[in-house]
C-alpha cells in the first residue's frame, strides 16, 4: 500500500513538473515571436507551441476520441497555412486559404462549433492555456499579414460574433459558455491587433489574467456545469470567492466601466475613421447580447444555495441593473448611428 502511495505521489510530482515547464517552453516561444515578423518563423514557433500543447493534453488523460481529433485538425490547419504562405501568393484564393488555416487554429466561422469540442473534453487549466498561449502566435500572424487582408478578416470576425452570441443563449454547460466567450474575445483581439500591437498586448494580458483567475477558481470546484458547483465545501469562504468571480466575469464581458470596455472604445474609432457604420451597429448590437453569455454564468452562481441573503439580495440588484442596462445599451447603439455625422 504504501509503495503504491508513493509510485502516485511521485507520477503527480512528475506530471505538476512537466507541466510547468511545458507553460514556461509556450510562454518563452510567445515571446520569442513578439521578436519577429517573418511569417515562415511565427509558423515554426506556433507549431512548437501546438506540440507542447499535445503534450499537455496527452498528460491530463482527456478523452482519447478528442486527441486524435485535435490532432488532426490543427495538423490539417498546419499543412494548409505553410502552403498558403510559401506556394499560394499568386492564387486568387489565396486569401480564403489562409483564412480557413487561421480559423482552424483559432476558431473563428465557419470553424466556431469546434471550441465548444474541444473545451468540453479539457481540464480547466488546458482551456485557459488554449484560449490564451495556444491563440497568441496566430494573432501575430495576422498582425503581418499585408493591410489589404484586414477587411476580410474584420467581415469574418463580424460574422464569427454573431454566430456565436447566438449560439451561447441556448447553452448551459459552463465550459461551453467559456469556449464561445473565448471566440468573441478572439474576434476582438483581431480587431486590436489590426489596429495597434500595444492595444492588442494590454488587453491580451488583461484578458489572461482575469481568465487565469475564473479557470483556477473552477479547476478548484473541478466542475463541468452548474449542477456539480454545489460540491464547494462549507468551510470556503465563498463571499471572497463570488466577488473575485463576478468581478473577473464582468471584466471578460467588457463593459463599461471595466478596463477591457477601452477594447471596444478604440475598435469603435477604427471602424468610425473607416466609415463602416453598418459594422458599428452590428458589433454594439452583438456585444449587448453576449452579456447574457456572462449573465447566464453569473446568474447560475449567485442562484445557488451555497449564497447567503445579502448576496441574493446582490442577487436581485443585479437582475435589475441588466434589464435597464441591456435595451438601453441597445437603444444608444442605435441613436449614434443615427446622428453621428
Amino acid at each position: 500500500m504504501k509503495k503504491i502511495l508513493k509510485l502516485n505521489l511521485n507520477s503527480s510530482f512528475n506530471n505538476k513538473f512537466m507541466n510547468n515547464i511545458s507553460i514556461l517552453l509556450m510562454i518563452s516561444s510567445n515571446i520569442l515571436a513578439l521578436t519577429s515578423s517573418n511569417l515562415n518563423f511565427l509558423w515554426i514557433l506556433l507549431e512548437i507551441n501546438t506540440m507542447i500543447f499535445m503534450f499537455m493534453l496527452i498528460q491530463s488523460n482527456s478523452s482519447t476520441s478528442m486527441i486524435p481529433s485535435f490532432f488532426l485538425i490543427q495538423s490539417t490547419s498546419s499543412i494548409i497555412l505553410i502552403w498558403s504562405l510559401n506556394f499560394n501568393y499568386n492564387l486568387e484564393n489565396f486569401l480564403l486559404w489562409l483564412y480557413l488555416a487561421l480559423a482552424l487554429k483559432i476558431g473563428l466561422f465557419p470553424f466556431s462549433w469546434l471550441p465548444p469540442f474541444i473545451y468540453k473534453n479539457m481540464n480547466w487549466l488546458l482551456i485557459f492555456l488554449f484560449s490564451t498561449s495556444n491563440k497568441f502566435i496566430s494573432f501575430l500572424i495576422i498582425m503581418n499579414l499585408p493591410s489589404n487582408m484586414n477587411s476580410f478578416f474584420m467581415f469574418m470576425c463580424f460574422l464569427t460574433i454573431i454566430f456565436s452570441t447566438i449560439k451561447s443563449i441556448f447553452h448551459n454547460n459552463f465550459k461551453i459558455l467559456m469556449a464561445f466567450s473565448s471566440i468573441n474575445n478572439s474576434c476582438w483581439m483581431i480587431f486590436s491587433i489590426i489596429i495597434d500591437l500595444k492595444i492588442f498586448l494590454i488587453f491580451f494580458i488583461f484578458y489572461s489574467f482575469f481568465l487565469f483567475i475564473i479557470c483556477m477558481m473552477l479547476n478548484y470546484l473541478n466542475s463541468f456545469n452548474n449542477i456539480s458547483l454545489k460540491i464547494l465545501s462549507s468551510s470556503m469562504n465563498s463571499n471572497y470567492f463570488m466577488f473575485f468571480f463576478s468581478f473577473s466575469l464582468i471584466n471578460l464581458s467588457m463593459i463599461p466601466p471595466m478596463t477591457s470596455f477601452s477594447i471596444k472604445y478604440f475598435s469603435t474609432l477604427y471602424l468610425i475613421k473607416e466609415n463602416q457604420m453598418f459594422f458599428i451597429w452590428i458589433l454594439l448590437t452583438f456585444s449587448t447580447l453576449s452579456i447574457i453569455l456572462y449573465l447566464n454564468i453569473l446568474i447560475k452562481f449567485l442562484n445557488l444555495s451555497l449564497i447567503k441573503f445579502n448576496y441574493m439580495m446582490n442577487f436581485s440588484t443585479l437582475t435589475y441593473f441588466s434589464m435597464i442596462f441591456l435595451p438601453s445599451f441597445l437603444i444608444s447603439s442605435f441613436l449614434f448611428m443615427i446622428f453621428y455625422p
